[in-house]
């Protein structure tokens, strides 16, 4: 949705021209693949996260990296 807000705010506050067909093509392609892996990657969490794929991190553990 921010790239059609974003155009909207272009289009009445800067008086830019509006797309052209490709352009609207182009627009549609963009959001249109933004929303399926938004919710392709919720879907996939989602199956993750029933599975006990994630757990939660404590505090210290891990291996510390040292600086150079």
């Amino acid at each position: 949705m921010e790239v059609v807000f974003t155009l909207i705010g272009e289009l009445t506050l800067l008086n830019a021209a509006a797309p052209s067909f490709f352009g609207w093509l182009g627009i549609l392609l963009v959001v249109t693949g933004m929303v399926m892996h938004s919710y392709i990657s919720q879907k996939s969490f989602t199956k993750a996260e029933d599975k006990g794929v994630f757990e939660p991190l404590k505090s210290g553990t891990g291996k510390q990296h040292k600086a150079r």
